[in-house]
């Protein structure tokens, strides 16, 4: 952002209050059939990709595990039920979301802390601490400084230690190409009004007031996510998942109309799938999102 506009540290963690105080609209790759087509994509199967990564790639179980950004705690608490780090240390800007998790962790009797954080001081205090696997779900892309937040975590890694992530790699602030944008709108007017949030849904980039008003970390500096990861660690292993497509359609598209089960809502879902990917295969639309596992640069 410009000088003239910059973050209010506040606005993201009262957005995120917001979110997590009220039911959570279902996320693009939430829908089954676009969640088996990512996961077969990504490895061959329907697991969830935690179970891959941790299961099938980690050569071991982490002793000691810290999400950075971990929202109201759904997937850590799901990593400490299925036993695949001994311990979780996880924090986030939200005292919601972060009340919500403890308070479920502390019911079911988890190994996971959950803490109230900002990626600012984290990132500017000093290492006290190692980690065997550090995770990033979602939360990298609302990193402003993050020269500063890799080099913590490389700090506080171990040195046969992992950085997992799952991000948004696309376009800052979600503000996308007009040729992506034409492409979009063309599908949604093909698609009948019952199944999405408007008769006339089509995808409009947001203002820089509304990215302001809303919440001024979202993709940030998400488009430079990939080429900083590689600056400071080595990355093992990394795959696109797409979404340069359904990412915003579903954005515009009716979730509980989508949950139907129906013929003709599979149909329109694998037309979709099978137009990204088409589309993703002609160098039109790139994959927006990834997952990845990296590690220490070798000395």
């Amino acid at each position: 952002m410009s000088e003239q506009t910059p973050i209010d540290l506040a606005k993201p963690a009262a957005h995120w209050n917001e979110m997590y105080a009220e039911p959570k609209r279902a996320t693009w790759h939430a829908h089954p059939k676009v969640a088996s087509y990512i996961s077969n994509r990504l490895y061959g199967s329907d697991q969830h990709w935690l179970g891959f990564i941790f299961n099938d790639y980690l050569p071991a179980r982490p002793k000691r595990l810290l999400s950075i950004g971990c929202g109201d705690g759904e997937h850590e608490l799901a990593i400490a039920r299925n036993g695949f780090a001994d311990y979780i240390e996880a924090f986030d800007a939200s005292d919601v979301g972060i009340a919500k998790a403890q308070e479920t962790a502390d019911r079911e009797n988890l190994n996971v802390r959950f803490r109230v954080d900002r990626f600012d001081d984290f990132a500017g205090r000093e290492a006290t601490e190692k980690f065997d696997a550090v995770i990033f779900i979602g939360s990298l892309h609302h990193v402003e400084n993050l020269e500063a937040m890799l080099s913590k975590v490389r700090n506080i890694l171990s040195d046969e230690g992992f950085l997992i992530y799952n991000e948004y790699v696309g376009p800052c602030y979600i503000i996308l190409p007009d040729e992506r944008i034409a492409l979009i709108n063309r599908i949604l007017r093909s698609i009948a009004p019952e199944y999405k949030i408007s008769d006339d849904a089509l995808w409009r980039n947001p203002t820089m007031q509304e990215v302001i008003d809303t919440d001024p970390s979202e993709a940030i500096r998400s488009a430079l996510i990939p080429q900083l990861l590689r600056v400071y660690f080595d990355v093992k292993w990394e795959r696109g998942f797409g979404g340069g497509l359904l990412h915003p359609l579903f954005q515009r598209l009716n979730e509980h109309a989508l949950a139907a089960k129906d013929v003709g809502v599979d149909t329109m879902i694998n037309m979709l799938i099978e137009i990204e990917r088409i589309l993703e295969d002609c160098n039109a639309i790139p994959s927006d999102f990834v997952l990845g596992v990296a590690q220490q640069k070798a000395v």
